[in-house]
C-alpha cells in the first residue's frame, strides 16, 4: 500500500512527492487517537531502485522532506507543511486522508537494510517514525459555501466524518458605509445527534413570552424588535411603580416551549436590550427557579440611545436542566425555571427587553471581538490543522491586519454530522440591527479517526 509525502499549501498541491511502499500491510498498525493531539507512527518501508545511484537519490528526497518538516515547524506557518497521505487501495473517496507531520525520522534494519538482489535491483529497508496529528483529514476535499444572514440567524452546515471537523476559514462582514461593519460575533454549533430535534430548540427566548411581569412592565411594540408570535415584540419597563433595583421579567422554560429535552445543553446567555434617549439602567439576568437562584449574572449598564438595540453578555454560563440529567432525576421534572431579569433606572424613561439568546457551548463555540472595526469590512478567522487559530481584518483601503485579537474557541472542532450554526453579530456602531445583511463564507474540512471510505 503506497504512502505519499508531499510538501503542500492551500494553493499548491505539491512540489516534492515521494512514494514509499510498505513491506507488509500487517507490519503497520495505525494509531487511533480520541483527540487531535499529535501521536507517533512507526511505518516499515521498502525502497526499490533501478541502480545504486537511483536508490541514493530516493533516500536524498526522504532526507529533504525530513529537513522540510524541521524547517516548517520552526517557521510556524500553517500554509506550507509536510503531509502524510494514505488511503486504502479501493476506497471511493476522491483523495487520500492526510495528517500534518510535526517530526520525521528514518532508521534502517541493522542486518538487511540494503540488498542488491544479484546486482540488478537494489533495495533499502527501514522504518519511518512520524509525529503527526491525532486525526486524519481530506486535505483536498473542502466544503465551501457562502451567503448572507441577519445579525441573529442560523445556518445548516453539511459535514460528515467521524471526528470533529476543521473550520479552516471563516469570513463574515458587511459594508461600513451602511453601518454594517462587523465588530463582534458569537458563533455556536449544535447537532441533532447529541441534542435532539434542532427545529425544537428555541433561539432566541422572547421576553414578551415571559409569564412573570412586574406591575410597571408590559408587552410593547418597538421598531427593530426580534419577530414574535405575539402582537408585541418586546417588554417595556417604564419604572412608574419604582425605579429601584427589583425583578422585572421572569421567563420560564415552559413559557417558550413544551419540548424540554430539546433544550438540554450548556449555554452562554446573551441579552438584547434597548432604552429611550438619555436613559441609563442597571440590569442583571439570573438563572432561577421559583424558589432558588442557580446562577447570578453580571451587573450591566444598559444605555443604548433612542431606537437602538444592543447585545449584552449577561455573564451567565448555564446548564439546562439545572442538574445533570444522568444523575439528577428531579431536575428532569422541573418546568418552572428560567431567567429573571432585574433592573433599576438611573436616568431617563423606559427600558426595552427584547430577547435572551442562548448560545450553545458544549459542542463548538467561537467568539471574536476585534474592537473598533474602523474601515474594516470583514473579519477573517483561520483554524490550522493543529487547531491553532488566527484572525485578520480586511479594510476598504486593502489593508490586512493579522492577529488583531485572538479568537476564543471552545470545543475540539466542528461537530458532526450536519450541525446547525447559530450566529449573533454586532455592527461597527455597537448595535444589533436585524435588517442588516452580514455576508459570510466558510470552508469546512471533515476529519476522521482512521478509515474514511465513501463517508
Amino acid at each position: 500500500m503506497p504512502f505519499i509525502f508531499r510538501i503542500a499549501s492551500t494553493t499548491d498541491n505539491g512540489s516534492a512527492t515521494i512514494t514509499i511502499n510498505i513491506v507488509n500491510e500487517n507490519t503497520w498498525s495505525p494509531v487511533t487517537s480520541p483527540t487531535n493531539t499529535p501521536v507517533t507512527e512507526s511505518i516499515p518501508f521498502i525502497i526499490t531502485g533501478t541502480s545504486d545511484d537511483n536508490i541514493a537519490a530516493q533516500m536524498r528526497e526522504i532526507n529533504r522532506v525530513i529537513d522540510d518538516v524541521r524547517y516548517y515547524l520552526l517557521q510556524g506557518t500553517a500554509l506550507h507543511q509536510v503531509w502524510w497521505e494514505w488511503s486504502m487501495e479501493n476506497e471511493t473517496a476522491p483523495t487520500p486522508l492526510t495528517r500534518l507531520v510535526y517530526a520525521m525520522d528514518v532508521s534502517f534494519d541493522n542486518r538487511e537494510w540494503f540488498e542488491c538482489n544479484g546486482g540488478y535491483a537494489p533495495v533499502v529497508r527501514g522504518v519511518l517514525t512520524l509525529v503527526v496529528n491525532g486525526w486524519w483529514q481530506i486535505r483536498d476535499f473542502l466544503l465551501t459555501d457562502d451567503g448572507s444572514w441577519n445579525p441573529i440567524d442560523t445556518l445548516d452546515a453539511p459535514i460528515g466524518g467521524d471526528a470533529p471537523g476543521l473550520l479552516k476559514r471563516f469570513r463574515a462582514g458587511g459594508e461600513p458605509t451602511a453601518g454594517e461593519a462587523l465588530a463582534q460575533l458569537w458563533m455556536a454549533f449544535r447537532t441533532a445527534r447529541r441534542h435532539g430535534t434542532l427545529a425544537n430548540f428555541v433561539f432566541p427566548w422572547e421576553c414578551e413570552d415571559g409569564s412573570g411581569l412586574a406591575l410597571d412592565c408590559a408587552d410593547a411594540m418597538r421598531a427593530g424588535g426580534s419577530p414574535s408570535d405575539l402582537a408585541n415584540n418586546c417588554v417595556e419597563c417604564d419604572f412608574t411603580v419604582t425605579a429601584a433595583f427589583t425583578g422585572r421579567v421572569f421567563i420560564e422554560i415552559d413559557d417558550v416551549t413544551a419540548n424540554f429535552s430539546d433544550q438540554y445543553g450548556q449555554f452562554l446567555v446573551l441579552a438584547r436590550f434597548g432604552t429611550d434617549a438619555a436613559t441609563s439602567c442597571t440590569v442583571q439576568v439570573n438563572y432561577e427557579s421559583e424558589t432558588e437562584i442557580f446562577t447570578t449574572g453580571s451587573v450591566l449598564t444598559v444605555a443604548t440611545g433612542a431606537a437602538a438595540w444592543r447585545v449584552y453578555d449577561t455573564g451567565l454560563v448555564i446548564t439546562i436542566p439545572p442538574g445533570n440529567p444522568r444523575t439528577d432525576i428531579v431536575s428532569l421534572s422541573l418546568t418552572h425555571y428560567g431567567f429573571h431579569i432585574y433592573a433599576s433606572r438611573e436616568a431617563g424613561t423606559s427600558l426595552y427587553m427584547d430577547a435572551l439568546i442562548l448560545m450553545p457551548l458544549d459542542e463548538y463555540f467561537i467568539w471574536h471581538d476585534p474592537g473598533d472595526p474602523g474601515t474594516a469590512t470583514s473579519i477573517y478567522m483561520f483554524v490550522a490543522p493543529d487547531d491553532s487559530t488566527g484572525t485578520a481584518q480586511y479594510s476598504t483601503a486593502g489593508a490586512e491586519l493579522f492577529n488583531i485579537k485572538p479568537m476564543t474557541v471552545e470545543g475540539p472542532g466542528i461537530p458532526y454530522p450536519n450541525p446547525r450554526i447559530y450566529f449573533v453579530g454586532v455592527d461597527g456602531n455597537g448595535e444589533n440591527v436585524l435588517t442588516q445583511n452580514m455576508n459570510w463564507r466558510y470552508t469546512l474540512v471533515p476529519r476522521y479517526k482512521n478509515l474514511h471510505g465513501a463517508g
